[in-house]
């Protein structure tokens, strides 16, 4: 980009939260269904930004004045699993965290990957995750929290499993009317 002499605006999310993201609506899905939660051991951190951050920072990039590459992050740091544990409160979730090898964390999202066609997690999302590239390296930008957007959505979150391969391809499909059953306490 720098080489074509074009003006441009380049803005790098971290990881993207929002009422119809996959990553955090899958999330909360299987916080809400299942009686255990896969979490690869390690200490990796995130960086989530939502997408209204996301949508502000790329209107400030498109009007500024110089060519700008900028990180879109939110503003809090953490450890995967404390992104997980307040989402499981947000959402009234009855599974266990369980924190297990990368690997085994992989197979168990393969065999989900069968039961509900699609794909949950790929080996190159295992990776990236767990070498903490899912935070900015400059300033956060965006300004709303989590756990504060968690407080005002987590109730809409999670209701129905969001298909990442149908989503790309058939708006209606995606949302695939995959709900669960709550277990009674």
């Amino acid at each position: 980009m720098h080489e074509s002499g074009l003006a441009y605006g380049l803005v790098r999310p971290t990881i993207i939260y929002g009422l119809e993201d996959v990553l955090l609506n899958n999330v909360a899905w299987g916080l809400r269904c299942f009686t255990i939660f896969p979490v690869p051991w390690g200490d990796y951190d995130v960086q989530p930004v939502c997408v209204e951050d996301v949508a502000d920072i790329m209107v400030e990039a498109g009007h500024a004045d110089d060519d700008v590459e900028w990180e879109a992050a939110g503003l809090d740091i953490m450890p995967y699993v404390e992104m997980v544990r307040p989402v499981r409160a947000a959402v009234d979730g009855r599974a266990r965290i369980a924190r297990m090898p990368g690997t085994l964390a992989y197979w168990l999202g393969r065999a989900l990957d069968a039961w509900l066609r699609d794909v949950t997690l790929t080996g190159d999302e295992v990776e990236g995750l767990t070498a903490s590239l899912l935070v900015a390296r400059t300033l956060p930008r965006g300004r709303i929290r989590l756990e504060d957007w968690l407080r005002d959505n987590g109730s809409r979150l999670g209701l129905r499993y969001v298909s990442e391969t149908t989503k790309h391809f058939d708006k209606v499909a995606g949302w695939r009317a995959m709900a669960c059953r709550r277990r009674s306490r």
